[in-house]
């Protein structure tokens, strides 16, 4: 796995190597600094597994040192969902998978690994708050965890189902604006889901095609076709003309 870095101008900043099976780079908001989940080998590619969570200094690219947490994360194509930081910077939530489904909990500020949470039928995690988070479940419902300031769960329950899976299932990447993540479906909805501390609930619901583009056969695509655009804020949704079966070929 690597890192290409570049500006928006297109100017390359630099490049990180980042182990085997990459998955995304986490940059802090209150910290110069970078987070890495990576995967290691004793042989290279083979012998002892060793899971890390590297620290890199965001402006020399140099490494600051390693969190070792459980060799189980995830390793899957790129997806919003399997690395991602608390509100507050506190805490990284690294989703594993065996394929028992848990998810491993990282305190940044003291450096240490806390607890592994299992999260049975739930995968990927949404930040919602300085201390929750939120994961979606098999049955169209979601998993809410509340962190306390040690990094342990105080509060673990979920939802009642807020889609139907079987009539029109949610992709997992989602994209973000303020406290309401936005989820497209595989028949081509976006719904827009508002987590918070209290609770989770739709608050919207639209089609991105009309009768005519979804009888052409227009749909969603892409592994990850999904962009919030914030300072606009316009969502950006990856589309082709194809069966609502094959969403995830390109775009």
């Amino acid at each position: 796995g690597r890192v290409m870095m570049f500006d928006d101008t297109g100017r390359n900043l630099g490049q990180l190597s980042t182990g085997m099976w990459f998955n995304s780079l986490v940059p802090s908001r209150k910290r110069d600094e970078l987070y890495a989940v990576e995967t290691y080998f004793s042989r290279g590619v083979r012998g002892e597994r060793t899971d890390v969570v590297t620290v890199y200094a965001s402006k020399t690219l140099s490494p600051k040192g390693e969190i070792k947490i459980p060799a189980k994360r995830m390793s899957a194509l790129i997806s919003t969902g399997l690395s991602v930081l608390s509100d507050d910077d506190r805490f990284l939530m690294v989703f594993n998978f065996t394929p028992a489904q848990s998810v491993s909990v990282i305190d940044l500020e003291n450096n240490r690994f806390v607890q592994e949470v299992a999260t049975p039928g739930c995968a990927a995690m949404y930040s919602a708050g300085p201390r929750d988070f939120y994961s979606i479940c098999g049955n169209g419902a979601f998993l809410h965890l509340e962190l306390d300031d040690r990094g342990r769960v105080m509060r673990q329950e979920r939802s009642a189902p807020i889609f139907d899976p079987l009539q029109d299932l949610l992709l997992t990447t989602g994209s973000r604006k303020g406290n309401t993540w936005y989820f497209v479906s595989q028949k081509s909805f976006v719904y827009g889901l508002q987590m918070s501390a209290s609770g989770i609930e739709q608050s919207q619901r639209w089609s991105l095609v009309n009768e005519q583009e979804r009888a052409d056969g227009w749909g969603v695509a892409g592994n990850h076709g999904t962009a919030m655009h914030e300072k606009s804020g316009r969502l950006y949704v990856l589309m082709h003309q194809d069966k609502p079966e094959n969403y995830q070929k390109p775009g």
